[in-house]
């Protein structure tokens, strides 16, 4: 009998993944910066997504990313989904208007990008990303792209590959997007 309350304990012991509402991964700047925010996420950024914990994720906080070559999402699994909650993805580049001293002139790194090219189906919607020193979304084949602003990222603001779609966001006419 005293076995059961020690599973119990030992259950409730586990590392489990910080849920929103729904089933949905929450991602976060703590839990980013400080313990990971669900299974397979290493402590700092890039917060990385590899479908194992769920494929479902929203932030429910902005994501602050500290240098131009730091990512801030990665995602390493296909058919993952993103809404953004309205939220921003901010870089090192923080300014208003569009002249050209609001975009990075270097770095590596995307707020939102694949580990591998061979990466499909990932779906980003309902936010803000600016100021990165390479693409703001860098996405694989089949990819969907709505509802998202984009400025200040220092090569395209988004680009996928093979049928990816963009739709019903603005982006300025200093932001780049392209479909590839």
């Amino acid at each position: 009998m005293r076995s059961i309350p020690i599973l119990v304990l030992l259950f409730l012991a586990l590392p489990l993944p910080a849920l929103a509402s729904n089933g949905v991964l929450e991602i976060n700047q703590a839990c980013a910066v400080q313990t990971g925010c669900f299974a397979g996420d290493s402590v700092g950024l890039p917060a990385t997504i590899n479908g194992s914990a769920g494929r479902s994720d929203r932030p429910t906080s902005g994501l602050v990313v500290p240098n131009e070559n730091t990512d801030g999402i990665q995602v390493s699994s296909d058919d993952v989904g993103i809404d953004l909650n309205h939220f921003t993805i901010r870089g090192p580049v923080v300014c208003s208007g569009t002249h050209p001293a609001c975009t990075p002139g270097s770095g590596t790194g995307s707020d939102i990008e694949r580990t591998s090219s061979a990466v499909s189906g990932t779906s980003v919607r309902n936010g803000v990303i600016r100021g990165m020193g390479n693409h703001g979304v860098l996405l694989g084949d089949q990819a969907e792209v709505s509802h998202s602003r984009l400025r200040s990222n220092r090569v395209d603001g988004i680009q996928t590959g093979s049928s990816g779609t963009v739709s019903g966001g603005a982006m300025p006419a200093t932001t780049s997007a392209m479909v590839r």
